[in-house]
């Protein structure tokens, strides 16, 4: 989800759709003006991110983007991480790209993340991950797909 789109499902948790292990994101959830879809489902969702759930709704909302950009180009600086090109965006497009590169159909990442293959394929395909890194992706990902 954007970030935005994380925030707003904050403040309504019905969007969470229990029985069906997804989130339902409503026209309302994407105001962004260049939107491919109206509405999307964001599933199915891993059991590891379905156990948080009600502790991100019972917790304090997330921060402003801005806060959160600033959070994560402080905390990317601690760690001794190249904070350049760190963004809220930055989580968004790193999933999209584990997805395609452990095998999920485009489609389905397509959906999933409310872009058109255009889209993917100019900003999230064809990132070079070395054999050891896409392993690593495949594992990591279990239950995503």
């Amino acid at each position: 989800m954007r970030y935005v789109e994380v925030q707003r499902f904050y403040d309504h948790p019905e969007w969470w759709m229990t029985s069906r292990k997804c989130i339902h994101l409503p026209e309302e959830a994407q105001k962004k003006v260049k939107r491919k879809q109206l509405e999307r489902y964001v599933h199915p969702i891993p059991a590891q991110l379905e156990s948080v759930l009600s502790y991100f709704h019972d917790n304090p909302k997330p921060p402003s983007l801005q806060a959160w950009n600033q959070n994560l180009e402080r905390w990317s600086e601690k760690s001794g991480l190249n904070s350049l090109g760190i963004s809220a965006k930055s989580t968004r497009k790193s999933i999209e790209s584990w997805m395609i590169s452990a095998g999920v159909p485009l489609h389905v990442v397509c959906l999933r993340q409310g872009h058109d293959s255009l889209t993917s394929m100019q900003h999230y395909q064809g990132l070079p991950f070395t054999e050891d890194e896409q392993g690593e992706i495949r594992r990591r990902l279990a239950g995503w797909v």
